[in-house]
């Protein structure tokens, strides 16, 4: 790695050596909902050639933002996560993605290998946005990938996996979660279709997706 400093004495030239190569980010993007397994991570970026992943893992566990784990019984399989260092760049990740957004409109959607992405997004979206009042866990079953979201009146956690004691389900496909956020369908016209099926608290819902049209409206009144 020092042989590509950038050997300035500043903190973005510090962080640019050990975060600045070609995929990184996004292999931190993939990490930050949860450890993961090589062939997860190969899945869902592509277009990386698995000896490059392997250098790019290789290079931020000497970093120390990421460490190789094996996942408890009955898993036992072994993964990538980020240490504490590395979940450090959430914010800054967070906010360089929410930047991003702005030219998502004009971008071709590809439907994603797993929900990781996904989570992110969605995550990026929720903390432009006061959750005063805001008080429900969510099970958001996408593509038969579980999804948490606990909103707790402050921020909203996205992660993998079912929550426990959910107040309401909401199950769907890719496409039509994608349709909701950006806009170009409203959950009433999906729901009505079959598209979106929930159960549950259905103003816990509506809340839920009421996020995604505040996020745009502030984003453009911003813009």
């Amino acid at each position: 790695m020092a042989n590509r400093s950038y050997g300035q004495y500043c903190g973005l030239a510090l962080a640019l050596d050990r975060i600045g190569d070609r995929w990184t980010l996004l292999i931190v993007r993939e990490l930050l909902p949860g450890p993961a397994r090589f062939g997860e991570l190969h899945q869902a970026l592509p277009g990386i050639a698995t000896n490059l992943l392997s250098r790019r893992l290789r290079d931020l566990e000497e970093a120390g933002l990421l460490e190789r784990t094996t996942l408890p019984a009955p898993a036992n399989v072994p993964v990538y996560e980020l240490t504490a260092l590395g979940r450090g760049l959430g914010p800054a990740v967070r906010e360089i993605s929410l930047w991003g957004v702005r030219f998502m409109e004009d971008a071709e959607f590809r439907r994603p290998a797993n929900p990781r992405s996904m989570i992110m997004g969605m995550s990026v979206l929720a903390s432009t946005l006061p959750l005063e009042g805001l008080d429900s866990t969510l099970h958001l079953l996408v593509d038969g990938y579980d999804i948490s979201i606990v909103i707790d009146g402050e921020k909203a956690a996205f992660s993998l996996g079912a929550p426990t004691e959910p107040d309401a389900l909401i199950e769907t496909d890719y496409e039509p979660l994608v349709a909701v956020v950006n806009g170009r369908a409203t959950p009433d016209e999906l729901i009505a279709d079959g598209q979106i099926v929930i159960g549950g608290d259905a103003d816990a819902v509506v809340s839920f997706f009421e996020l995604f049209r505040r996020a745009r409206e502030s984003m453009t009144v911003s813009a």
